[in-house]
């Protein structure tokens, strides 16, 4: 053996041994961890025997730290007895759930004044009491709905694992009032119930460890964040150096496009590979991810990943499923930024780094309020402290889509509602809020260096959506479909990926079966979807989008669906009509943008493309109908918890309404 061979050849045995020290050896072999999952919903079951059980929307508390998504609960009367057998084919696992009374009762104590109401829940299994929980209500005024000191109802859950539950055994539920109803309260007014209940299966699965041929996977959502704010999308100014750090060993996706322009849609599809047609989180109504939809961390963790989820957006919580597939999940029930998250997702992180891990942050700088370093307000403002209120853009939004009058190219006349000294803050300041969160991105970039972890780590930047500065004379997200609002950075980068720029349009929903691949775990999405690993295998297809919340010609609230075929874009509203009419279009009103002379789409031309409006509508439709065919058969539905949480965050009526 010559010596030029025998030198490579000791490195490789050196860096062998190194990475056997770091292996457990076959006397040691890896914990195992325990994956729960749902196997049976009890909540929609036809068994019960009583018609008086059904399935109805129950919020349990209008605060949202004490879990209280607007779940489908199994509803009863207060003082009713609920029994059900399983079939002898039923599956085998744990009973979960959780007991929890309506927040109305507890309104309707305040109103008159009454006093406490307490109710006891059970639950037994073959005939033995498993679960026994009391709930008190109390009135409260109205300068005491957020002191913790009152007791507040909320959910008592069963514990988890505890009682098995399999085939041809019998669950009676019951509830009871203990003592008398107070005055001025009848038993109509006390609705009752079981939320999330159903059988949930485990299963034990080793750990495994990362290799750069089996890399760990991180995914980072930034909220809110446009592509062409980014200065690896050729913008001007300085705002993003570390995600151009992270581009320049990846693969950059120059026309990455959302499927929504608001959070729960789009980040619904980036866990699944599903439109939301599909996926049946639509709109401010359908928060829930269906426990009946495939997320990422789920596939993956029966790969053998330990899954860790931290989110700094209060609507993507364990209240509405996100945390599906998450051996760890961490949530908030306000708007918090990166300096909240980060951290304890690298503590996490440090004490899981010896697995091989998929980590999930959604993080939420560039999203309303803006709250920066003060060092990047002054550098992109020119001042440390905010000219105008953390939630001022918002306000100014709700003017825009309750005031305005038509303006030019039908869009709204806003030049009386924001003045232009404010116009121009709100782009400096969101480009300050840009950096602040790209600051946090190179916190993660540095410690994964130190931790010797970026040569086995494949990391996938994105957005859920982007942001409106005026662009199309409106404000914030959600309420359209313009470039600004579903063009988004994508970025991957880490071992095995290729170096370089992907020019093809695509949808972020190709996101989720990537990392799936990439994992060895099962595919998500469609099926046969192509990998951005293997851009040149990337077909030039349509692109589809939509938003269910979106505001055309002063109507809010009307569906908008698009779609962008090449360099050609079309918007649908079903339900368009002109300005101030009150009647409908027939077959709704569209718009089209060629981006190839057109790149911020300011020129309607479908007045003169009326053939190729007619064509991409027939390829667009048919995408909505095959998408919906695949939708789960039971979705949840917001309730006024959500909605308390949506006018908090700015997805509300807006004002008094």
């Amino acid at each position: 053996m010559t010596r030029e061979l025998r030198r490579p050849l000791s490195l490789l045995m050196i860096a062998a041994a190194v990475l056997l020290i770091g292996l457990p050896s076959c006397a040691d072999p890896m914990p195992h961890m325990v994956i729960r999952s749902q196997a049976l919903d009890l909540v929609s079951n036809p068994g019960w025997l009583s018609g008086a059980a059904k399935p109805e929307l129950l919020t349990p508390s209008l605060s949202q730290g004490t879990d209280s998504a607007d779940k489908l609960a199994l509803c009863m009367e207060l003082g009713a007895s609920q029994e059900l057998q399983l079939p002898a084919d039923a599956p085998a696992g744990y009973l979960s759930g959780a007991a929890g009374l309506h927040f109305l009762c507890a309104r309707k104590l305040s109103k008159q004044d009454a006093g406490p109401l307490t109710v006891e829940f059970s639950a037994s299994i073959d005939g033995k009491v498993c679960f026994q929980e009391q709930i008190s209500l109390h009135p409260r005024g109205p300068s005491q709905v957020h002191d913790t000191k009152i007791p507040i109802n909320q959910w008592r859950r069963i514990p988890p694992s505890r009682f098995a539950l399999g085939p041809g055994q019998t669950l009676t539920l019951g509830t009871r009032l203990i003592g008398a109803l107070p005055n001025g309260i009848s038993t109509s007014d006390v609705r009752v119930g079981w939320g999330e209940l159903a059988v949930l299966a485990e299963a034990k699965r080793p750990r495994t460890v990362a290799s750069p041929e089996r890399p760990n996977l991180i995914l980072i959502v930034m909220d809110t964040q446009r592509a062409d704010r980014m200065t690896p999308y050729g913008y001007g100014r300085p705002t993003t150096p570390q995600a151009e750090r992270l581009a320049a060993r990846g693969l950059v996706f120059e026309e990455a496009w959302s499927t929504c322009s608001w959070t729960w849609p789009a980040a619904t599809s980036l866990l699944t590979g599903l439109d939301p047609n599909a996926h049946g989180v639509l709109g401010k109504r359908t928060g829930f991810v269906p426990h009946q939809v495939k997320t990422l961390p789920e596939v993956l963790q029966q790969a053998g990943f330990t899954t860790a989820g931290f989110s700094g957006n209060p609507l993507i919580t364990e209240d509405h499923n996100f945390h599906q597939g998450f051996e760890h999940f961490w949530g908030t029930d306000k708007s918090v930024k990166s300096d909240r998250v980060v951290p304890d997702a690298l503590a996490w992180l440090d004490k899981n780094k010896g697995f091989r891990f998929f980590l999930y942050l959604h993080l939420q700088d560039p999203h309303l309020p803006y709250k920066t370093r003060p060092a990047d307000m002054e550098a992109f403002t020119g001042s440390s402290k905010p000219k105008f209120p953390p939630m001022s853009m918002q306000d100014r939004a709700f003017a825009i889509q309750l005031r305005a009058k038509e303006g030019k190219n039908g869009l709204p006349e806003v030049e009386a509602l924001v003045p232009a000294e404010m116009e121009a803050w709100f782009s400096d300041a969101y480009d300050a809020c840009v950096h602040t969160g790209d600051h946090w991105l190179g916190v993660l970039l540095d410690q994964l260096e130190a931790w010797g972890l970026d040569g086995n780590t494949v990391i996938l930047f994105t957005a859920d959506h982007g942001e409106e500065l005026l662009d199309h004379q409106n404000l914030t997200h959600g309420h359209d479909l313009w470039p600004e609002l579903i063009h988004v950075p994508l970025i991957l980068s880490g071992p095995g990926v290729p170096v370089g720029r992907v020019a093809t349009p695509l949808s972020t929903r190709l996101v989720a079966t990537t990392l799936a691949t990439l994992g060895g775990a099962e595919a998500l999405g469609s099926g046969g979807e192509p990998l951005l690993l293997n851009p040149n295998d990337i077909p030039n297809e349509p692109v589809f989008f939509q938003t269910q919340d979106g505001y055309w010609k002063g109507q809010r609230d009307v569906p908008i669906y698009g779609m962008r075929d090449g360099a050609w874009v079309l918007h649908w509203c079903p339900k368009g009509r002109p300005w101030n009419s009150r009647e409908p279009t027939e077959d709704g009103e569209f718009r089209l943008f060629d981006l190839g002379a057109d790149p911020k789409a300011m020129r309607n031309l479908a007045d003169t493309q009326p053939a190729r409006v007619t064509r991409m509508l027939a390829i667009l439709q048919a995408h909505i109908a095959e998408s919906a065919a695949r939708a789960p058969l039971t979705h949840s539905r917001a309730g006024e918890a959500t909605q308390a949480l949506l006018d908090a965050i700015g997805y509300g009526q807006g004002g008094d309404h």
